[in-house]
């Protein structure tokens, strides 16, 4: 049984010439909690929490808004006396002026109807705007502000049964439908993102499923101004979900998505990132993860950045696909440069199982992740909201008893425990470090060089124990730990 709230927080900032402040934020409650969206203005961070299990009866949004230094300065629940509401979309307008975007139902039979609110600095309602829909549940609504416009794409469920229809509005600056429309095609059709046509009355829309006489399951949709769908293009190399896109400049989008991995052997999941030009074509792409676990892009956002040559991307690593396994996972989170070349990966986790919902890229050059952290070992189908805030190096900077309690690893080490073999993955970073493997004893068992960003390494000869390692770089130690043989 988790205690109502509790909040952990370690805040620290980094005493350089650019301050950047680093912090970590666990809070606790009595249900299950996910996060939906993350905002950044000049003097403070928001974000949104799911309380309560998405998609199930009851479920209930929080806003939370802390300072620059991670302590919560207040947190107001959103309509709580509704049966649910679900708040999916948060944008700061300026001025101390929000516009939420979500779904309000009064029962849990009764359906489910879309909703704009325009919240103020202190998350009091100012105007709100419901649109009866039909649907019994709305999800993935995506939002995208063009000429003072709101374009808005969503799935919605007639019936609490997995198959989607997509929908769209058009809703002005009051937030007064321009236009409405509801596609008939029924399946598993979801809607990820959108991003507008450079200076034209269109916009794409990235989905998974739909259209699906097509060879791939991602698609780019484009539709008008009239909410009419102009042309399909399917995204390539088997990307399809979780995708995030956004322009790097104006001949070119990134686009970010899942790829599955098939072969006669196996199946896994990796991140993609592809440069696309505006005719939809890929230029190149990028994968990362490793072949033998399955890394998932963050659900709702994953790719953001402020400077083209700060680029952040991030996911999960060993992802399960139930929410409460018990397996230890960590956030993925790799920085790379304007050629898509990876600056720095870092691995944070690997004490629980977490899953990464939002990432954000912080006006002072760091980064801020927002994702679900479930001690597996202590609670039972109950996930924690997880707030991490790192520098541009990807560190939480501490000093003296001012340590981050999550692990911060250049290189992780996995399966753990272990059989005949484990892998070791490293982020270029330390390319060329050497790792040493210890028996109880002290005395060095095996030792590599991490030239690759994915090492294997045979322990059949080994026999069953605990072995600590260490991993040294540039003749400083950047990681240890302890392996242990089943």
């Amino acid at each position: 049984m988790k205690p109502l709230i509790l909040f952990f927080l370690l805040v620290i900032s980094a005493l350089s010439g650019n301050t950047q402040n680093t912090f970590e934020l666990l809070i606790e409650g009595k249900l299950d909690q996910t996060t939906t969206s993350l905002v950044e203005t000049n003097e403070y961070y928001v974000f949104s929490e799911i309380y309560g299990v998405i998609s199930h009866p009851g479920a209930k949004t929080n806003l939370y808004k802390t300072d620059k230094q991670g302590n919560i300065i207040s947190m107001v629940g959103v309509k709580p006396e509704l049966y649910e509401f679900v708040l999916t979309n948060l944008i700061f307008e300026g001025n101390g002026k929000f516009t939420g975007f979500g779904f309000q139902k009064t029962t849990e039979e009764s359906a489910a109807y879309f909703t704009i609110l325009e919240l103020d600095e202190s998350f009091s309602i100012v105007t709100e705007k419901q649109y009866q829909t039909g649907f019994y549940y709305l999800d993935y609504i995506n939002v995208e502000k063009s000429n003072g416009d709101y374009l808005i794409v969503g799935s919605g469920q007639y019936k609490p049964l997995p198959h989607y229809n997509l929908f769209s509005y058009l809703v002005n600056s009051a937030y007064d439908t321009i236009r409405s429309k509801v596609y008939p095609e029924e399946g598993l059709i979801v809607a990820f993102d959108i991003i507008p046509v450079v200076d034209q009355n269109y916009f794409k829309v990235f989905t998974r499923g739909f259209g699906l006489q097509f060879s791939s399951p991602g698609q780019i949709i484009l539709i008008d101004n009239s909410l009419n769908r102009i042309k399909y293009t399917e995204i390539p190399e088997y990307v399809f979900s979780y995708m995030d896109a956004k322009y790097i400049d104006d001949a070119h989008y990134l686009l970010s998505g899942k790829k599955d991995i098939i072969d006669e052997n196996r199946q896994t999941t990796k991140l993609a990132l592809m440069r696309m030009d505006t005719a939809d074509v890929m230029q190149e792409i990028h994968l990362f993860g490793s072949e033998d676990t399955i890394t998932y892009p963050g659900f709702y956002s994953n790719l953001d950045f402020v400077d083209e040559n700060a680029i952040y991307y991030a996911g999960v690593k060993n992802l399960a696909f139930n929410y409460y396994t018990p397996v230890d996972s960590w956030f993925f989170l790799n920085k790379l440069n304007s050629n898509l070349e990876v600056q720095w990966q870092k691995f944070y986790g690997g004490d629980a199982y977490y899953n990464l919902w939002n990432v954000l890229a912080t006006q002072d050059g760091g980064c801020l992740m927002a994702g679900t952290r479930y001690d597996y070992i202590t609670q039972t189908n109950l996930r924690d909201l997880y707030i991490l805030k790192v520098d541009a190096n990807g560190l939480i900077v501490g000093t003296g008893e001012e340590l981050p309690s999550i692990s911060v690893q250049d290189a992780i080490v996995y399966p753990n425990p272990g059989n005949e073999y484990f892998h070791i993955q490293s982020g270029p970073q330390i390319s060329g470090a050497l790792f040493e493997l210890f028996d109880l004893s002290g005395n060095l068992v095996l030792t590599t060089t991490l030239d690759e960003r994915v090492e294997t390494i045979s322990t059949i000869r080994l026999s069953t124990g605990t072995y600590p390692y260490r991993i040294t770089f540039d003749n400083k130690m950047v990681g240890s730990g302890k392996w242990l043989k089943k």
